[in-house]
């Protein structure tokens, strides 16, 4: 599977992520068996209601979720977060997927001001 992360970065450099490129990207993605906009659903309960947020994966294959960011810091660490209650709460899925890796895609030229603190946030959860 790591020797096809450089297709799936190359779809994305070229297309962006969303609906407006999916089939060009599907081009791509499909041969290698990954599955694009993989949706979710994100719910928790207050004293009051259910709320709820729907989301989706850029890609999924075999358990591994694949996000990619090159526009925003913040978007970035909103991509880690989704992957880390993914893993945690497998019922955001529908269809028995679980989300037991994620990778977080960047092209090299994205240089976000605080790119540091999401990677320094990111060491500290995993030490």
């Amino acid at each position: 599977m790591k020797e096809e992360l450089p297709a799936i970065a190359e779809g994305y450099i070229d297309y962006g992520g969303g609906n407006q490129y999916l089939s060009a990207r599907r081009e791509l993605l499909d041969p290698l068996g990954w599955e694009q906009e993989v949706p979710v659903k994100f719910e928790t309960t207050t004293d009051y209601d259910v709320v709820s947020r729907r989301a989706s994966f850029d890609a999924y294959k075999d358990g591994v979720v694949v996000e990619h960011e090159s526009d925003e810091q913040m978007r970035a660490n909103w991509h880690l977060m989704k992957m880390e209650i993914a893993h945690r709460d497998p019922n955001v899925f529908s269809m028995g997927r679980t989300a037991d890796a994620g990778i977080l895609l960047m092209p090299s030229y994205v240089n976000f001001p605080t790119l540091g603190r999401t990677e320094n946030d990111v060491q500290a959860v995993l030490e």
